[in-house]
């Protein structure tokens, strides 16, 4: 500390002076004067060098105390502040021993690959502290704007353990609400002709800016019916819809472009400081009949027979325990025993069986099944797999 308080003195005085080196003599050539200036620059540049690893090297660690112990182990949380996306942060930390023994490190566990620690193999004494340091690598994927990063330290003496969370705040995240990534949207019925509206909730950290910011859409529905989609983005005015949303963003889609059972649309945001993020939407028709679950598991239940549960479930408009079970048949041609029992007006239960000497050909396979069913005088074919394993 003492070379670096002498080394700043002259390039101090200089910057006081508004002068990097002093004017050349009259006598003196000039490559003179340029080599002055040449070694008064690398001496400043030295200088300021050696004081950002001071400042770095001062910068105050994290205090765990140990204290209060718990069965051999001690829990702590700290608040580390914020860390950047996309880089490995070094965090220091200070162990204080507020105990009435002795503490010896041991080993250090991480819970995930994206932490690493290193810990003195030293022991803590009666009120004296260590030092040690923890990485945290955060991902350029990173979604979540809290983390919170584990590691337990083992140790020797009356504690054994240590349980340490870290709680950082991740800066520069842009993303939709990770529960709508794969979204299933049921649609109105067609006939209805409302347009279907989603809000899609776009969460950022406080420090990203959002300016220059652009919505698109591409994607299956996109290529052939882009004219039926609109985009747009909404800065939250009202209490946000999910935590730390920014803003929605409002896809508004014409029912009249669903022209299949299924249809497939990407929601991408992109702005000038950050990366284009997407969400994942599947819009699918309301069938007026359903089974769930769509696979249905043969188990035995008896010495002779097997077994399959499922539910059907109807539209607002259709009354489940009014309908009635016309033919249940495997893709092979072959028909199986079925049943409806246990009926309310949204959905009735089907049960399902065949021999074990019927079945034994099909034993651990999967195979495509049709039921037919007849409900408010219409018939309705629904696709289905059974699988047979007992």
């Amino acid at each position: 500390m003492q070379f670096y308080a002498e080394l700043r003195k002259p390039v101090a005085h200089h910057l006081s002076t508004r002068h990097f080196a002093p004017p050349p003599p009259a006598n003196r050539s000039f490559l003179d004067f340029l080599n002055s200036c040449v070694a008064c620059l690398f001496l400043s540049v030295a200088c300021l060098a050696q004081e950002s690893q001071v400042t770095s090297a001062e910068a105050e660690p994290f205090v765990v105390k140990l204290e209060k112990p718990s069965f051999s182990t001690v829990h702590a949380a700290i608040d580390i502040g914020s860390v950047e996306r996309g880089k490995t942060t070094t965090i220091p930390l200070r162990f204080v021993n507020l105990l009435d023994s002795d503490i010896k490190f041991n080993d250090v566990v991480v819970q995930c690959a994206c932490t690493g620690a290193r810990i003195p193999d030293d022991t803590i004494k009666l009120s004296q502290s260590i030092t040690g340091e923890v990485d945290l690598s955060i991902s350029k994927g990173e979604r979540l704007l809290n983390k919170v990063f584990s590691l337990e330290i083992k140790a020797v003496g009356k504690v054994e353990r240590i349980l340490l969370d870290l709680k950082a705040n991740i800066s520069g995240v842009v993303a939709f609400n990770q529960e709508l990534y794969s979204v299933a949207f049921d649609s109105e019925r067609l006939s209805s002709g409302k347009v279907i509206m989603l809000n899609l909730p776009l969460i950022a950290s406080p420090d990203v800016d959002l300016n220059g910011l652009a919505v698109s859409t591409s994607g299956a529905l996109h290529e052939k019916a882009d004219r039926h989609i609109k985009a747009e983005y909404k800065p939250v005015v009202a209490p946000p819809p999910v935590k730390n949303a920014v803003g929605v963003v409002v896809v508004r889609i014409d029912p009249h472009a669903l022209s299949s059972e299924s249809e497939y649309l990407t929601v991408h945001v992109e702005g000038e400081h950050f990366e284009k993020q997407s969400a994942q939407i599947v819009l699918r028709k309301k069938l007026p009949v359903s089974l769930i679950p769509e696979t249905l598991f043969f188990s035995s239940t008896d010495l002779e027979n097997i077994q399959a549960f499922g539910f059907i479930r109807v539209a607002a408009e259709l009354d489940a325990s009014k309908m009635k079970l016309i033919s249940v048949k495997l893709e092979s041609g072959e028909s199986l025993d079925a049943i409806l029992s246990k009926s309310s007006s949204k959905v009735t239960r089907l049960e399902l069986s065949c021999s074990k000497e019927k079945a034994s050909e099909w034993m651990k396979t999967t195979k495509n099944v049709e039921i037919v069913v007849e409900c408010g005088g219409e018939q309705f074919p629904i696709n289905a797999r059974c699988h047979f394993q007992w």
